[in-house]
């Protein structure tokens, strides 16, 4: 996490880890989006709502 280790990931598979970031991040959300719960004063619909 602090760059210090001197390892240094190859191309590849440095595309493959942030593509499984990215992946695990896009999920994250959608599980939030989908479990949202309408609160009082809320701007725009929970997706639930729709």
């Amino acid at each position: 996490a602090t760059g210090k280790s001197g390892i240094e990931l190859a191309p590849n598979d440095a595309i493959e880890l942030y593509a499984a970031a990215g992946a695990t991040m896009a999920r994250a959300i959608s599980r939030g989006v989908f479990a949202a719960t309408p609160a009082d004063g809320d701007l725009f619909p929970v997706w639930s709502s729709r």
